[in-house]
């Protein structure tokens, strides 16, 4: 069974204000769609005014305090490629809740990110 993406309310957890705005930002992308770490990071700048790498947002998701709620699976490299070390589960995890959503694949294994990024 497909879990179900609901609003959260993220002040019920303990998160820096970065955490907070990225948890924000990744419960944002609708089912069916992808962005970036880079992407992330990029948003986060403009509502923060503070210039946070895409490593750091990528750290902030291992520490998802509610997955799949706050869908972290829905960031993906700039390449379309998956983390191969998805945190809550593997790589194989990750992308069958991508395709449950209707993410499409190209051949090599990469989210067709023409047809999916956010």
């Amino acid at each position: 069974m497909k879990p179900k993406f609901v609003p959260l309310d993220l002040n019920k957890f303990s998160l820096s204000p970065f955490a907070k705005c990225v948890f924000e930002l990744i419960s944002e992308i609708p089912e069916g769609s992808v962005t970036t770490y880079k992407r992330i990071a990029e948003l986060t700048a403009m509502k923060m005014q503070k210039n946070p790498c895409a490593q750091a947002v990528g750290q902030i998701l291992k520490k998802n305090p509610n997955a799949p709620l706050i869908p972290c699976h829905r960031v993906v490299h700039g390449d379309g490629s998956l983390c191969p070390g998805y945190t809550f589960g593997g790589e194989g995890i990750q992308r069958g809740l991508l395709e449950d959503e209707g993410v499409t694949f190209l051949p090599g294994g990469k989210v067709d990110m023409e047809k999916c990024e956010w």
